[in-house]
């Protein structure tokens, strides 16, 4: 295909009878969308699919950046070969900006500007919402012509429209700056019902309420782009949660899946620290990211998003004034069915060297961000001579897909240095545990504001408050050695595993999103209780590390099953004994797909890697072995899996972290 760019997208997925774990690429097209002679296409902010699921309508600029004194038409509709079949609006816009087809395949769209007081061509005209026939006859206008207000009947730089199923029509009113920054309700008849937000950061505040979606429970979704987040509304204008995982949002699409494209075209280091431009894949049920695209403009530039009843995706670019299809790649689909797990390689490339000559000390743990961001933790117990080489390495560092640093952070006044496990919540926000320790802690994503600590540094949950005393498990807020934390995406409750080593709590605690405590249970047989996860479904998985199995529970403490994990050693000791070297169920984490098929789970005694059916329990395979060069492992001792199936392995005493990508 001589026009297509193959764009690297690996997205993990279960088709629910046969088909399990996937790799896909999309393909760029990116002439598609065919004009006729002469006629180009402008700056674009609106694309969306037609009813009928396989035609494209697109709200340009005329060619260039404005319509205004143009005469050419700018909403345009094609066929699925990309082929024109209408276009109608002349002589009517300013700055074209959304477009939304109702149930009935009504075309709506919003002109985002008004006069500037320089161009007369722009007088009367602009701030305004239209609702046109699928042939172009206009059928309703909200707003007044060329009138910039915030009454009930005016509009000042309309973003995006969105009619519900019952025919309301919400309007997100602004664009930054001086603009509005609320969301304005009308009933089918264009009558006006309410409006709510203003200008700010505080849930339920906008500073630009960019774009508009809604999901198959009639939630409405909010790109406040100026504030790096999606809102999430029921349709009184009620707030529900805000996610960030997602990035800064430009354009929302949600397709009858409740599959959420969302594109980013601003983020960077100084915007939207830890985000990159391009299209980001997700759930619109739990906010889970699945999948991203980068932008195709380097300058960044793709503001509209839209996808078809295929899965084709679709994006609009202003600054980069142009249209693009991403179709799923042939010949770059792995598939395994439900008896098979993927093949694994060490990705050579990955990570990039460290700067400043830095010097790793064990590493207790990692984990993987909602962009795939890849965190781990230094206990920079480094030993003599080390620092003649290099210098220390700081305490908690992000790297991000390619392999580069690009934050660092951690406080020894804050920090319990012998850090043992992190995860990130569905805001991006980051939890630390260490062990020992008496506490846990939330921080920003960037580590730069500590938010939430449960429990004190120093006290522990012992006889005395100290690491010699007694282990309590109390029904407190106070902890001994945690090991893991997991955050609830549904209801923000904190789980956590206290009890990383002998003679600590042995116990899972559970505290509300304030850090209330709330429950715990003791899971029967186990000595230490090392690691934790909540699957997607609810249960809550737990590592017996010496009683060789994962201990499965539902959210209340239930006892659910075991899933064995039975080892062996290769070379029996010179007294014929079976010898732990620190268990079988060390650390977990599943497979990225809804249904997370696949547990992959840290063996140390053969040091390696199982990958076990989440289902059946069975192990299916496994990966690396005893050593230190690319692919072997010292002491294993955290694990993550990102968004695109690859596996990341921090080692304990071989102070490294490892990617290990899905073979070709």
């Amino acid at each position: 295909m001589s026009f297509a760019r193959l764009v690297r997208l690996t997205v993990a997925f279960i088709a629910l009878s046969q088909m399990a774990l996937a790799q896909d690429a999309y393909q760029t097209i990116d002439n598609f969308f065919k004009l006729p002679e002469g006629r180009k296409i402008g700056s674009t902010a609106g694309i969306t699919v037609d009813r009928d699921g396989t035609s494209i309508w697109v709200f340009e600029r005329c060619g260039g950046q404005y319509c205004a004194g143009s005469n050419v038409a700018p909403i345009l509709k094609f066929d699925a070969s990309g082929k024109l079949l209408k276009s109608f609006g002349a002589g009517m816009f300013v700055r074209p900006h959304g477009i939304h087809i109702d149930r009935e395949g009504n075309v709506w769209v919003s002109d985002g500007e008004g006069p500037d007081g320089k161009d007369p061509s722009k007088n009367g005209k602009g701030h305004q919402v239209f609702k046109f026939s699928p042939d172009g006859k206009l059928l309703m206008t909200l707003g007044k012509a060329g009138v910039a207000g915030d009454g009930p009947d005016t509009f000042n730089q309309p973003s995006a429209i969105l009619v519900a199923p019952n025919g309301d029509i919400f309007i997100g009113d602004g664009h930054g700056g001086n603009s509005n920054a609320r969301i304005v309700k009308f009933s089918r008849d264009g009558k006006f019902i309410k409006t709510w937000g203003k200008k700010g950061t505080a849930p339920g505040d906008f500073e630009t309420p960019h774009t508009l979606a809604m999901d198959s429970r009639g939630r409405l979704f909010v790109g406040d782009r100026g504030n790096n987040r999606i809102e999430i509304f029921d349709q009184d204008g009620n707030f529900i949660e805000q996610w960030k995982q997602f990035g800064r949002p430009s354009g929302i699409f949600i397709d009858k899946n409740d599959t959420l494209y969302l594109t980013d075209h601003q983020s960077d280091a100084k915007t939207n620290p830890g985000f990159h431009k391009g299209v980001t894949i997700g759930s619109a049920k739990d906010g889970k990211v699945t999948g991203s695209i980068p932008d195709p403009d380097p300058n960044g530039s793709q503001e509209g998003i839209a996808a078809d009843a295929k899965g084709n995706i679709y994006g609009s670019l202003t600054g980069g004034m142009a249209l693009k299809k991403y179709v799923k790649a042939q010949g770059h689909t792995q598939l395994h069915d439900q008896n098979a797990a993927p093949k694994y390689e060490v990705d050579l490339s990955w990570p990039k060297p460290l700067p400043n000559r830095w010097v790793l000390g064990g590493l207790g743990g990692l984990c993987v961000d909602r962009q795939d961001h890849v965190f781990i933790l230094n206990r920079q117990d480094i030993v003599d001579g080390d620092l003649n080489a290099g210098s220390l390495a700081p305490f908690i560092i992000e790297l991000d897909p390619t392999g580069h640093v690009v934050n660092s952070w951690g406080d020894a006044k804050l920090l319990e240095t012998r850090l043992h496990s992190c995860h990130a919540d569905k805001d991006n926000n980051m939890w630390i545990a260490s062990a020992p320790s008496g506490m846990v802690q939330k921080y920003t994503h960037d580590g730069s504001k500590l938010l939430l600590q449960i429990g004190k540094k120093g006290v522990f949950d012992s006889s005395d408050g100290t690491a010699k005393g007694k282990p309590l498990n109390s029904n407190a807020a106070q902890f001994f050695m945690p090991s893991s934390i997991f955050v609830d995406r549904q209801n923000g409750d904190v789980f956590v595993s206290d009890g990383e080593g002998n003679g600590g709590n042995r116990r899972v605690a559970v505290m509300d999103r304030d850090g209330k405590f709330l429950r715990q249970w003791q899971p029967e047989g186990m000595e230490t209780v090392h690691c934790l996860s909540v699957a997607n479904d609810g249960l809550v998985y737990v590592c017996n590390r010496q009683g060789s199995r994962i201990q499965v529970y539902d959210k209340m403490g239930n006892f659910k099953k075991n899933i064995e994990v039975p080892w062996k050693p290769y070379t029996l000791s010179a007294d014929g004994k079976v010898k732990e070297s620190g268990g079988s169920a060390v650390a977990l984490d599943f497979s990225p797909d809804n249904a997370q098929r696949l547990i992959y789970l840290i063996n140390q005694n053969n040091s390696e890697i199982d990958i076990i059916d989440r289902d059946s329990g069975k192990i299916l395979s496994s990966f690396g072995r005893q050593g230190h060069y690319p692919g072997e492992f010292d002491q294993a001792h955290g694990i993550a899996v990102d968004s695109r199936g690859n596996v990341y392995i921090a080692e304990n005493r071989g102070r490294r972290v490892q990617k290990f990508k899905i073979a070709q």
